[in-house]
């Protein structure tokens, strides 16, 4: 709601919002009385695992603006796991072992956030060292857990 406006200017822009048919039906209709009227939105609300496959491969970054949250970000895994970079909250990466900077750009604020999609936008960041510092850790984490449980 406070990002989207700043990035408007950007060349190619579109903000596209996708969940499944778990989504809650209140937070569809919050989500599409807020943008209602926006330019460069589109929802995608009971996508296909096809269909956000698609969106994997063709997305610049993954967007993970919550403030609460609990449990394993799985979204967030998701798009490393696809070469996506993440800009995240502080919130979207805890118990992830992802560490901000390194493996993932995160911002608690509206201009933060806009700024660091921006600095991806514009190529001013190694998005791809991000991308891959995180994979990396991802790898090493789950090669420990093996090693925990099966060992």
């Amino acid at each position: 709601q406070q990002v989207h406006p700043l990035l408007l200017t950007q060349p190619d822009y579109e903000f596209v919002v996708i969940g499944s048919t778990r989504m809650d039906a209140a937070l569809q209709q919050k989500l599409k009385t807020t943008y209602a009227g926006a330019a460069n939105v589109r929802f995608l609300f009971d996508a296909s695992e096809e269909t956000i496959l698609k969106y994997y491969s063709s997305s610049r970054v993954f967007v993970n603006p919550v403030f609460e949250t609990a449990g394993i970000k799985m979204k967030v895994l998701d798009a490393i796991r696809h070469g996506i970079p993440v800009v995240s909250t502080k919130a979207g990466i805890e118990g992830t072992g992802l560490d901000a900077g390194q493996d993932v750009l995160v911002a608690d604020s509206a201009k933060e956030m806009a700024n660091q999609l921006k600095a991806i936008f514009s190529g001013t960041l190694d998005d791809f060292s991000l991308v891959r510092n995180a994979q990396l850790k991802l790898q090493s984490n789950q090669t420990k857990l093996k090693q925990v449980f099966y060992e």
